[in-house]
């Protein structure tokens, strides 16, 4: 598989589970009132980055085999994960919150993993088809 098409969607990985991590600390520390201590957890410009980083990751993995495939699942449970994990933001009850961001965090992990695996499959079929018909310029 080209090392560049899957290390998009593990790079979205990694900030879907750095985004969970820094949002159950937030709701933490907020929940506990110890956010006066450490401000800089809830800042909203550090949201702002990590929002916009996953949501441009999330598209720039997915639009390629959403395209080629015409299979607009996988967009559609990423783009779910992602509406999720921001009403989770609005959400008063601190265990929706939570309920809400592991739910969003989890869809758009399983994009990613589910987009690297449909990668795979297609690019070990396209080596497969160039073999059978004995092209042999292909690296494998």
């Amino acid at each position: 598989m080209k090392s560049q098409s899957a290390k998009i969607d593990r790079v979205g990985i990694c900030l879907s589970i750095c985004c969970g991590i820094h949002c159950l600390i937030s709701i933490s520390l907020l929940t506990i009132g110890t956010l006066g201590v450490v401000g800089l957890a809830v800042n909203e410009r550090i949201e702002v980055v990590i929002s916009l980083a996953i949501l441009f990751v999330g598209i720039t993995a997915i639009l390629p085999n959403m395209v080629r495939d015409r299979n607009y699942t996988l967009m559609s449970l990423f783009i779910s994960g992602f509406v999720l994990l921001k009403i989770s933001d609005s959400v008063e009850s601190s265990w929706m919150q939570y309920g809400l961001l592991s739910i969003g965090i989890v869809m758009i992990i399983t994009a990613h993993y589910l987009n690297l695996r449909s990668k795979k499959r297609h690019f070990d079929y396209i080596k497969s088809a160039k073999r059978s018909v004995g092209y042999e310029g292909f690296e494998s």
